[in-house]
């Protein structure tokens, strides 16, 4: 299911919600561990398009490309630097880290 609406979408109920869930439980689960371990950090990444099925149509791979403001497909090190860069970062806590080249921003403003 790729495309430039990013939801909610007939058919996708529980997907969406859950996915909707994530940001809620990354901040609580920053603040429950981190108040009992100043040294936990809880974060998430939210992938953009990276790793598209190799069977997707060429269209629909072209309008997730399109979504976005780099207008290009990520890579898996895209998302393994915003990792290590979450990793080193010590003074950071309970954020969502897009790594969509642009995409929650960009595509439902088209």
């Amino acid at each position: 299911m790729i495309g430039l609406k990013i939801g909610p979408n007939l058919g996708y109920s529980a997907y969406f919600a859950t996915k909707g869930a994530i940001p809620t439980l990354t901040r609580s689960l920053a603040v429950e561990l981190g108040s009992r371990n100043p040294k936990v950090r809880v974060n998430c990444i939210l992938p953009g398009p990276v790793m598209l099925p190799l069977d997707l149509p060429l269209e629909e791979r072209q309008e997730a490309i399109n979504a976005t403001l780099v207008r290009s497909e990520g890579s898996p090190q895209d998302i393994s630097r915003a990792v290590l860069f979450l990793i080193q970062s010590e003074f950071i806590t309970g954020i969502e880290l897009p790594v969509d080249g642009g995409r929650t921003i960009w595509a439902n403003g088209k």
